[in-house]
């Protein structure tokens, strides 16, 4: 029989994938729990990382059109907030004139006005000019958006792709947070101006803004009462004509009663922050994936040890101990392999889930990817369950097979 262990091909002694079969069909419940076991290791790890870079992309990818915003100097985060996320915040206002001050400054291509404050419904309306709601469209031609156009005048406006109302409709406005209102007990306070008049619709943006109905500027300062081109705004966009001159307008304007501000590097900011939360869950979920792996490993090797009879009856058919660790080796990677494919796909099933809850509450395109250090992971698993099979079947070789035969 001894001879048969040394043969390439012939019975199912040298062939180990029978055993392999047999094995799985009698301790199938075992190694199906161990396989469930590593699988909830892994997408633990695979849905953080591919949760964490998706929500990352997409909040940078919404500050796109926003290259510096010039604000009361309130705060850098609330402006940013308020401008790039829609994020209802009181903003103090900015004279009118800066805005045509900015205007004529060099380096400046374009300043849009942003005034903020009524709602359609749960729809913020955002007073604004022609530039940037181009810019908002993916600097398309004003001619050239999915339906309808661009407003012209006042009273028209322009809305994203998350508002039904369709072209044509007539959209009467209230002033203050939705929210606000219903929890200090108001109703509705409509505006008596006459209502807007919907002309045009946003192409998608993945962004707060296809919640949004934009306006022309003036049609707000004539609601609230204001001169045409004399009201004030709450935030100011520039498009510099360089980086050079977006840093040169930061400078200029940040000591004048306002702040400048990029978004992009207050979104860095903001990272490091919760690069510091991000980096103590990391930890935390690294102090579960130890034990998980340890618990991995454990289970691997008890399982194995309820199989010692199996191995019993190899080694009296003269199995060598390579023999019987490539058997304890093939159980052990099979095991990996159903758990870390199942892991993969659950940790991309839960990504793609928390991407839809987190998307739909903060209005982005949260959209995960996979990358080469969310399944590193597997790394360990493999190792410690590997390690584990190693290790049980040297101990089993080790034992005297008398004392296996009397325990078996």
């Amino acid at each position: 029989m001894r001879q048969l262990l040394t043969q390439p091909l012939g019975p199912s002694l040298v062939n180990p994938f029978p055993i392999l079969k047999n094995e799985w069909r009698d301790a199938r419940l075992g190694y199906g729990l161990s396989a469930l076991l590593v699988a909830v290791t892994v997408s633990l790890g695979v849905a953080i990382g591919a949760q964490e870079r998706a929500l990352r992309r997409a909040s940078a990818r919404a500050a796109d059109p926003f290259p510096l915003v010039v604000g009361a100097a309130a705060g850098a985060l609330p402006l940013v907030l308020a401008t790039v996320y829609l994020h209802p915040e009181q903003l103090a206002v900015v004279p009118g004139k800066m805005l045509e001050t900015l205007r004529q400054e060099p380096g400046v291509m374009a300043a849009s006005p942003l005034l903020f404050g009524d709602y359609v419904g749960s729809h913020p309306v955002v007073g604004t000019d022609a530039t940037l709601m181009i810019a908002l469209a993916g600097e398309r031609r004003p001619d050239n958006l999915p339906r309808g156009r661009i407003p012209a005048r006042a009273g028209e406006a322009l809305v994203g792709t998350g508002v039904m109302e369709p072209i044509g409709a007539l959209l009467v406005s209230m002033h203050g947070v939705p929210a606000e209102r219903s929890e200090a007990g108001e109703g509705p306070a409509p505006h008596d101006a006459t209502p807007y008049r919907v002309v045009g619709r946003l192409p998608r943006t993945g962004t707060p803004w296809d919640q949004a109905i934009l306006v022309t500027v003036d049609t707000l300062w004539s609601i609230h009462g204001m001169e045409a081109d004399a009201g004030p705004v709450q935030a100011i966009v520039v498009q510099p004509r360089s980086v050079a001159d977006a840093y040169r307008l930061r400078a200029k304007f940040q000591p004048q009663g306002t702040i400048a501000v990029f978004p992009a590097e207050v979104l860095v900011e903001l990272y490091q922050l919760l690069g510091d939360i991000g980096a103590l869950v990391r930890v935390l979920s690294a102090c579960y994936q130890m034990l998980a792996i340890a618990g991995v490993a454990l289970a691997l090797a008890a399982l194995l040890n309820s199989r010692q009879r199996q191995f019993v009856l190899l080694r009296t058919m003269g199995a060598t101990r390579s023999y019987l660790v490539l058997v304890a080796g093939l159980e052990v990677g099979s095991v990996l392999m159903l758990g870390m494919g199942t892991g993969c796909l659950l940790g991309w099933v839960g990504a793609q889930a928390l991407a839809a809850v987190l998307g739909n509450r903060l209005g982005l395109d949260v959209m995960p990817s996979l990358a080469a250090e969310d399944v590193l992971v597997l790394v360990p698993v493999a190792i410690a369950g590997l390690a584990a099979a190693g290790a049980a079947m040297t101990a089993t070789y080790r034992r005297s097979l008398g004392v296996q035969l009397k325990s078996g």
